[in-house]
C-alpha cells in the first residue's frame, strides 16, 4: 500500500510537470508518462481486487445461522464440559442443526456422532457421498432433536458483539465503555450507553429475533463491507481523476499542436510572400536586362550595317583609284 500510494504521488508530480512543458520536445517524456499512467492504473485494479478477496476471507469469519457455532463464542458462557458432547466431528465445533449418523459400520461405537446439518452437507458433496466417520459409502443420517435442543437453550453474548471485541482486540483498540477482562464476559450491563455495545445475553434459539429487530451493531460482514466500498469509490475515483488529467493534457497537446501549426503557416505564408516580392523583383531587372540586350543587339546590328556599307564603299572606291591609277600607268608607258 505504501508503494501504491507512492505511485499515485509520483504520477501526480509527473502530470504538473507535463502541464507545464512543451509537448512539441518530449514525445518520449509522454510515452513514459502514458505508461506510468497504465502501470498505476493496473495497481489500482490489483488493490481493488484483492479488497474483494479480503471480502470472501471476512464473509467467511463472519457469524452465519446456518454454520455450526464459535466454540471460543460460546465458551464465554458455558463450561467446557457442557460442550464436549455438542461438537461436531467435522469442524470441531459446537454443532448447529444436530445431525445424528447411523451408519452400520459404527453402529457398535459407544460415541455419538454428530455432524452439523451444513457441515454434512458440504462434505458429503465434496466428497461423493463418503461418510465423514469411516469413509464409507452409503452415509446414513437423521435429525439430532435432542442435541438440536440442548444447543438452543445454551446461554450467548450477542455474536456481533463478539465479533467486534474480537476484531478489534486483533488491531489493540479498547471497547468503549469495557469492563470485562480478555476472554471473559461480566452480564449484560459491561457497557449500558454504549452505541457501539451489544449487551444481549440470551438462548440460541432467541438469537435470530435479537440480530433482526434489537441489535444496534451492524455485523463485521457489514462493516468490511462498508469499509471496502469506501475504499473502491476512493479509488475510482482516483482512476477518474487520473483519466481527467490525461484527456486534460491530450486537449492541451492537441490545443498547442494547432496553435503550432497556425504559428508554421502563418510563418511560411510571409515566408513565401517575401520570396515572391523577390521574385517579381528579379523579374523586372531580369524584363530590363532583357530589353537592353534586345536594344544592344539591335545596336549592334545597325552599326554592323552602318560599317559594311562604309566598307563595300571604301572597296569601291579603292577598286576606282586602281583602275584610275592603272590608266594612268598605261598612258605614261604608251607616251
Amino acid at each position: 500500500m505504501y508503494y501504491f500510494k507512492n505511485s499515485l504521488l509520483t504520477f501526480s508530480c509527473i502530470n504538473h510537470r507535463l502541464l507545464f512543458e512543451n509537448p512539441f520536445q518530449n514525445k518520449v517524456f509522454r510515452k513514459k508518462n502514458l505508461l506510468n499512467y497504465y502501470r498505476v492504473r493496473a495497481m489500482l485494479l490489483f488493490e481493488a481486487e484483492a479488497r474483494e478477496e479480503e471480502i470472501k476471507e471476512d464473509k467467511k469469519k463472519t457469524f452465519l445461522l446456518s454454520e455450526c457455532y464459535s466454540k471460543s463464542w460460546i465458551s464465554l458462557t458455558n463450561e467446557p464440559q457442557r460442550l464436549d458432547t455438542l461438537i461436531c466431528c467435522v469442524c470441531n465445533q459446537v454443532v448447529n442443526n444436530a445431525m445424528e449418523l447411523h451408519c452400520d459400520e459404527h453402529e457398535d461405537s459407544d460415541q455419538v456422532y454428530l455432524v452439523g446439518e451444513e457441515c454434512l452437507q458440504q462434505y458429503l458433496k465434496q466428497n461423493n457421498g463418503k461418510c465423514p466417520i469411516q469413509q464409507h459409502d452409503h452415509c446414513e443420517f437423521s435429525q439430532g432433536r435432542t442435541m438440536r435442543k440442548l444447543v438452543f437453550e445454551l446461554f450467548v453474548i450477542c455474536p456481533r458483539q463478539f465479533d467486534l471485541k474480537k476484531r478489534q482486540s486483533n488491531e489493540g483498540i479498547k471497547l468503549e465503555g469495557e469492563k470485562e477482562e480478555e476472554g471473559h464476559w461480566n452480564g449484560p450491563n459491561s457497557a449500558p450507553n454504549s452505541k457501539n455495545y451489544c449487551n444481549f445475553k440470551g438462548k440460541i434459539k432467541d438469537l435470530k429475533d435479537h440480530l433482526d429487530k434489537s441489535c444496534n451493531l451492524i455485523s463485521t460482514k457489514q462493516i468490511n463491507q462498508l469499509e471496502i466500498a469506501n475504499e473502491l469509490n476512493a479509488i475510482v475515483g482516483q482512476i477518474k481523476e487520473l483519466q481527467n488529467v490525461i484527456k486534460l493534457q491530450t486537449e492541451q497537446y492537441k490545443h498547442l499542436k494547432a496553435d503550432k501549426l497556425e504559428e508554421l503557416v502563418k510563418t511560411n505564408n510571409k515566408q513565401i510572400n517575401d520570396l515572391k516580392h523577390e521574385l517579381l523583383g528579379k523579374d523586372k531587372t531580369i524584363a530590363v536586362l532583357t530589353n537592353n540586350i534586345q536594344q544592344l543587339k539591335i545596336d549592334i546590328d545597325q552599326h554592323n550595317i552602318e560599317f559594311k556599307t562604309k566598307f563595300d564603299n571604301h572597296v569601291n572606291a579603292f577598286k576606282e583609284y586602281k583602275q584610275i591609277i592603272g590608266l594612268k600607268l598605261e598612258n605614261q608607258k604608251t607616251n
